[in-house]
């Protein structure tokens, strides 16, 4: 490869494609201008025929000059072309390859964007979820308050029912003894009555005997 130096390709920066275009039509680059370039500009020397040399009588008039056209530059060489194209293939493809890594990073960033949308979920679904659970913390606590209330109202409620029967079985009782001292009370009484009338017979009978005594 010619060794143009490491900015070689730069040099090239002037010569656009309307020159290499207007190059090849003018035979610039394949026509004899080109000599020392291969042997394409031989062969297309060679195919020329020879005409023999004109006179000076001969020779027509030239017309007036006009202004000389401008020349494109120069072209390059074969190689110097070979390694332009591939400088030029090689920036295609760097053209690609940065449009492809544009491309990339555009995919790189809506992931992104859709990883931050979903750690913005995440978050908000573990505040939820940390609001939730200190409810149920709070309901289970509420739930064990009831159950110790609930316990403790069981155990009083069979300490009352222990009381009732207790309470049931004294009045049982009670009444029992009640009942055994209203039949003493009864016996007693009739008793006492029994006595108080004899004793009032008894009284008569005295009477009436003191009275006939008399």
């Amino acid at each position: 490869m010619a060794n143009h130096g490491e900015n070689w390709w730069q040099q090239w920066d002037e010569w656009r494609d309307d020159d290499w275009t207007r190059s090849d039509d003018n035979q610039d680059w394949w026509g004899e201008d080109a000599a020392g370039h291969g042997d394409t500009a031989a062969s297309s020397s060679a195919a020329r025929p020879k005409t023999a040399p004109r006179s000076s009588s001969a020779r027509p008039k030239q017309a007036p000059k006009s202004k000389a056209k401008a020349k494109p530059a120069a072209a390059p060489n074969s190689r110097d072309r070979r390694d332009f194209e591939r400088w030029n293939s090689d920036h295609r493809k760097m053209l690609l390859a940065q449009e492809e890594l544009r491309r990339a990073e555009e995919r790189v960033e809506a992931a992104e964007g859709e990883i931050w949308s979903l750690e913005i979920e995440r978050d908000q679904a573990k505040e939820q979820l940390s609001s939730q659970r200190s409810r149920n913390e709070g309901l289970l606590r509420d739930v064990a308050k009831a159950m110790a209330g609930k316990v403790e109202a069981e155990r009083q409620r069979d300490g009352a029912k222990a009381d009732t029967v207790r309470a049931l079985a004294d009045k049982a009782t009670a009444e029992r003894k009640l009942d055994t001292a209203r039949q003493e009370f009864k016996r007693e009484t009739d008793q006492d009555r029994a006595q108080i009338k004899a004793l009032t017979e008894a009284n008569k009978a005295m009477k009436r005997d003191f009275d006939a005594f008399k």
